[in-house]
């Protein structure tokens, strides 16, 4: 340009540095060095970060030219500081300083330009963005003329920009729009306490000085503090919403929940949504109210939490979906800090660079102070403590055997996981024998896809420990898993889910509905934890001191709006701060009282972590007392330690002929068991036994168990003191018990397929413990009926077994018993002697468990020769009688799984467990009967006879196979199986038939006593 053209050059013309033209109506200053304005086209800046610039105060921008300059002064200063040195510079290291000297000149800009912007505040040279809405805006660098009457500053040698930009002016059509706002109770730090409210899908263009003026005039005071919840370095303008944190006075919760406090009537409704509507003070403000408020009442008394609806026509806020008014509870927070304003954001280059987070609300997963803890100690009982363990798992079914170990030496109360990618193929007790397990498998209800998923809770079986699970009817279609589990005086609800990245919002609403669920379930002194993977990578944590807690941050997707304005406002609170290798969180914890629960690193994992989620414990503190008032025992006697040598003495003196003389079969036997169980009062001793008994593993051995003693011992030490040297005490006990657990299961397989020959039981012995689990499942379900407890599970599975049998026994035909033989089977009745029955009592099995009457068979069998004479008249009474005795006609019932679904009842089938003295009884019965039917019995018959199995048969089978294929001939076979064949076979047959055989009258009539009149009992366990 001439110099002619230069003089021409108005005084208030402001020219471009990079092309010297007149940069009219928009331009944007450099605040590096030559502190010169450029064309947004020549400044090289992309047109998004222009309107970035343009619309945020705290943006300062470096044009290209003075980054390099100093990027390169300080460049030549290091080169020459490791010429000095001797060092040999290549190019890669030339890389790195280049790269550390930005970081190091960002950090200077980012100290000194923050100093600068804080003077300006000081010293009101920024106006106030509220204050000039009505005016035109603010001028400055990023600003645009257009939008403002005053003519530019006269330009110098180097144009000097206007002032530093306080933000895009806003027009009546910036406003914020669809609200949704949730509580926080805390007492400030003054007398006062303080009521607080999460605002959340509030517009990115709102301000916290909009906030605060909105609640000042609707509630007619001015100590109102307004906190927008964006995380430093976040990109607003890449966010469909923001969300704010107001906090007012305590006084003046009733007010604000006041449907009249705000614009144009805002009512409390409880219908659906009602459109929107707009308020003519503030024009286009839109804002969509869901009030979750809660406030605590001064320091220690319960708060309460308020959910409700709202709508007004015309005004500022429409109502929600909820249609009723809850109440939860929400726990006391600490002493309200000083709100503090973000950081400015600086500009670098031809892009914006956002400042290392710093200070409250500018990380973006901020660690932040520990929780506030109170202390516990009481006076009526001291602190104690259980654990509940949380990791993403990333899938069992290729860990199987590692989880089974690890579970096997856990000591954690309670283990929760998500991703488990279990299936109904891999059975509870192939994962553990010392945990009840709570699973929720992936499903066709859950997901569309087979893999993945899944969630499971493992709860310690222990004297002291009762759980149930909840929340399972309504939620199938959810992967989540809610458990309530009593540890002596303490109720804890542990609650864990799995969400797939990008899952629909109304998972998270469903989860929070089935929060509240809990919450309604649980009393004051109860503790809740809900834990899971919610997969949402872009939420961010805070650390609150109002409410003692983390809030989130950046709340702008559709999931992240449903879990805050869903499960955040429930009022349980977010203490989990362990971000991944990304620095994201993505397990979350919400506890009801986060004064009482401490989260911990584990000291090692049960499985092996993943580098996107990261194990922790949380410890849940509670005032104990003693195990007499609350623990889970059985108190039943002690047959081990019976006094036998004075419980013979006592049946010997006893005058048996005397008091069973004219006695029936039915008063005869009621008279032996009382005088047993006398005997059992007298000299059995009776121990505690506890309900949920811990299985003895069969690997384990003395030196295993003292090691584990120990480990115990550390643990519960670090549990209480998380100190670097119990810390590392713990990891050395661990790794040593770990190598010694794993050595001694090894040898343990090794025993049992060497000894595989000579001891097949203890092969399918440790099969079946793999196989089958000696509980039930939590859910046991049969024609569309779910049983959750061990009483309801017995009836459904009495229900299903009483199906099995034939109610209606038809008629013998007399042309079909026409058909069978006759015989004249010789089998007069029989007279047992003492000898007889003293025989008979001393080759059961002791190893064997007592039947409904109680008695161990080792019991009967140490007492054989005093009860032989009791037992013999009642035998001989009931042959001569033709009555079989009821006390023998009760049987116990136990389901055992067959295959399939386990919590499906028709899958299972039927064992039926009697007393030792009627089992004696038959098997006497049954010898007369055997040698008088040999005469009738056929020689093809294999089942129930004799030295002959399925084995024979088979034997049989392919001898007559082998001899038709030498003689090529042709061999065709028919098998048939009857379904509950021995269910269903009717008893009136069964005597007809055994008249028409020749069976004697006298013993047809005692099988006909046999068979009627019978009783079963369901005995049930479930996890």
């Amino acid at each position: 340009m001439s110099a002619t053209s230069t003089s021409n050059i108005s005084k208030n013309t402001i020219l471009c540095h990079a092309c010297a033209e007149d940069v009219l109506d928009e331009y944007i200053p450099c605040q590096g060095f030559c502190n010169a304005v450029f064309h947004p086209d020549c400044s090289g800046v992309k047109p998004a970060l222009l309107k970035e610039i343009a619309s945020h105060r705290q943006i300062f921008w470096v044009c290209k030219s003075c980054t390099n300059l100093m990027v390169d002064l300080r460049h030549r200063r290091s080169i020459q500081c490791a010429y000095e040195a001797g060092q040999e510079l290549s190019l890669s290291h030339h890389n790195r300083i280049v790269e550390q000297l930005k970081s190091e000149l960002l950090t200077v800009l980012k100290a000194e330009l923050s100093a600068n912007f804080a003077k300006l505040v000081a010293s009101n040279s920024l106006t106030p963005r509220s204050s000039s809405l009505n005016k035109g805006g603010f001028r400055g660098s990023g600003s645009r003329r257009l939008f403002d009457n005053n003519p530019a500053p006269p330009p110098g040698p180097n144009p000097i920009p206007p002032k530093p930009v306080t933000g895009k002016p806003r027009g009546p059509t910036d406003v914020p729009e669809r609200i949704v706002a949730n509580g926080f109770g805390a007492p400030a730090g003054d007398d006062s306490p303080r009521f607080w409210l999460y605002l959340s899908r509030v517009s990115r263009n709102v301000t916290e000085e909009q906030i605060t003026k909105l609640a000042i005039d609707r509630l007619g005071v001015s100590e109102i503090k307004a906190k927008r919840l964006v995380a430093k370095g976040k990109d607003v303008s890449r966010m469909r919403f923001i969300s704010f944190k107001v906090g007012m006075n305590f006084d003046l919760k009733d007010k604000a929940l006041e449907s009249t406090t705000w614009p144009d009537g805002l009512l409390v409704q409880s219908s659906a949504t009602c459109p929107t509507t707009r308020s003519n003070e503030y024009a286009n403000a839109e804002v969509y109210a869901r009030i979750h408020a809660a406030g605590v009442k001064g320091n220690g008394d319960k708060s309460e939490g308020y959910r409700a609806n709202f709508t007004s026509e015309p005004g500022l806020f429409t109502y929600g979906s909820l249609n009723k008014l809850t109440r939860t509870s929400v726990p006391p927070g600490v002493s309200t800090s000083q709100q503090r304003r973000p950081d400015p954001v600086y500009g670098q280059g031809s892009g914006g660079f956002r400042l290392q987070p710093s200070g409250e609300y500018n990380e973006v997963n901020d660690s932040g102070p520990a929780l506030n803890r109170r202390h516990l100690q009481q006076p009526n009982g001291p602190l104690s403590f259980i654990t509940v363990y949380y990791q993403n798992a990333g899938g069992i079914r290729t860990k199987t055997k590692q989880f089974y170990l690890a579970l096997a030496s856990s000591d954690y109360d309670v283990i929760a996981l998500s991703e488990t990618w279990l299936q109904d193929d891999i059975v509870d007790a192939e994962l553990s024998s010392n945990y009840h397990l709570f699973r929720q498998d992936r499903s066709a209800l859950t997901s569309d896809r087979r893999r993945g998923g899944g969630v499971l809770v493992a709860v310690k079986k222990s004297h002291e420990v009762t759980c149930t699970r909840v929340l399972s009817r309504g939620y199938e279609y959810l992967e989540q898993v809610a458990v309530r589990v009593k540890v002596r005086n303490h109720i804890v609800y542990v609650c864990c889910i799995y969400i797939r990245p990008n899952g629909p919002p109304e998972v998270y609403a469903s989860h929070g509905t089935a929060v509240q669920e809990l919450l309604d379930l649980s009393t004051h002194d109860d503790s809740i934890i809900v834990t899971g993977d919610y997969n949402l990578p872009h939420l961010s944590w805070t650390f609150d001191d109002d409410v003692n807690g983390f809030i989130p941050l950046n709340a702008s997707s559709e999931q992240e709006l449903a879990l805050t304005e869903n499960v955040v406002a429930t009022g349980l609170l977010q203490i989990c701060s362990l971000m991944n290798a990304n620095g994201r969180i993505l397990d979350l914890a919400f506890v009801n009282d986060a004064h009482s629960v401490e989260l911990i690193e584990p000291p090692s994992s049960i499985l092996r972590t993943d580098r996107h989620h990261k194990p922790f414990v949380l410890r849940v503190d509670f005032l104990d007392v003693p195990d007499e008032a609350t623990g889970n025992y059985e108190m039943e006697p002690d047959f081990r330690r019976c006094d036998f040598d004075l419980a013979a003495e006592a049946l010997s003196i006893i005058d048996w002929d005397a008091i069973l003389l004219d006695r029936d079969t039915n008063a005869a036997t009621t008279i032996l068991y009382d005088v047993l169980y006398e005997i059992v009062r007298q000299f059995v001793p009776v121990r505690r036994i506890p309900c949920n008994r811990t299985e003895k593993l069969p690997w384990w051995n003395a030196d295993l168990r003292n090691r584990r003693n120990i480990l115990r011992k550390a643990r519960k030490k670090l549990f209480r003191a998380s100190t670097p040297e119990n810390r590392a005490t713990v990891e050395h006990l661990e790794a040593e018990y770990e190598s010694l657990q794993d050595s001694s299961f090894r040898e343990y397989l090794n025993r049992v397929q060497v000894d595989l020959k000579e001891n097949p039981s203890s092969f399918w012995r440790y099969v079946r413990s793999r196989k089958r689990s000696s509980v039930l499942p939590a859910r046991i379900s049969f024609n569309n009926t779910t049983a959750e407890n061990p009483a309801d599970a017995a009836n459904i599975f009495a229900d299903f077994f009483s199906n099995v049998y034939e109610t209606t026994a038809p008629a013998a035909s007399a042309d079909y018993l026409n058909t069978l033989p006759t015989h004249d089977l010789q089998y007069s009745q029989p007279e047992f002697s003492q000898v007889d029955v003293q025989t008979a009592l001393d080759v059961v099995d002791p190893s064997k468990g007592a039947g409904p009457d109680r008695l161990p068979p080792a019991f009967i069998k140490r007492l054989s020769a005093q009860l032989a004479k009791p037992v013999s008249i009642i035998f001989n009474r009931s042959l001569s009688e033709g009555v079989f005795p009821d006390e023998w006609k009760l049987a116990a019932i136990t389901p055992i799984h067959k295959s399939g679904s386990t919590m499906a009842a028709d899958n299972y089938r039927p064992i039926s467990i009697l007393s030792c003295l009627p089992k004696v009884f038959e098997v006497l019965i049954h010898e007369g009967m055997y040698s008088a039917a040999q005469v009738i019995i056929s020689e093809f018959q294999h089942g129930f006879v004799k030295k002959r199995s399925t084995v024979s048969n088979l034997m049989a089978y392919v001898s007559a196979l082998n001899e038709n294929l030498e003689k090529f001939k042709q061999t065709d076979a028919i098998y048939f199986d009857f379904a509950k064949a021995f269910d269903k076979v009717p008893h009136t047959l069964i005597i007809a038939k055994l008249d028409r055989l020749g069976f004697p009258r006298w013993l047809t009539a005692w099988i006909r006593s046999y068979l009627s009149g019978r009783h079963t009992n369901c005995c049930t366990r479930m996890t």
